[in-house]
């Protein structure tokens, strides 16, 4: 809610909730992240993101 605009802090939130198995959510937050300049590389190499990667609805640009 503080930085809504800041990509480190989406992807934390992304990965959070991909962790507490709100997919749809954490796709949101990692999909807006990724807009603002996050690493796609980043997210590649995150184990945390592995099983998110496969999902059909993953941005391309991370998908497995």
């Amino acid at each position: 809610a503080l930085a809504p605009n800041d990509p480190d802090i989406l992807e934390r939130a992304a990965e959070s909730l991909e962790m507490l198995g709100h997919r749809a959510e954490a796709l949101e937050d990692l999909t807006k992240a990724l807009r603002l300049g996050f690493s796609a590389e980043y997210v590649k190499k995150d184990p945390t993101f592995r099983p998110l990667r496969r999902d059909p609805r993953a941005p391309q640009q991370i998908r497995d």
